[in-house]
């Protein structure tokens, strides 16, 4: 879910901070983005994110999202 909504999550934390993504007062502002993001999913969204989230679970994450 993160990896595939990272522009719209980092989008939220810069407008609440100027902070560089991973600074210490960056990550505060992460959480309450993440949950907006989440919010505003549509069902069919949602089901991709859970689908996704099953296959990481059984699979592992890919590496290329590892490195994110």
């Amino acid at each position: 879910m993160k990896s595939t909504h990272k522009d719209k999550i980092h989008e939220l934390v810069a407008k609440a901070t100027k902070a560089e993504p991973g600074h210490k007062d960056w990550l505060p502002h992460y959480p309450a983005a993440l949950t907006q993001v989440l919010e505003g999913l549509t069902e069919e969204e949602r089901e991709e994110a859970e689908k996704t989230l099953e296959e990481w679970n059984e699979d592992g994450v890919p590496r290329e999202v590892q490195q994110m």
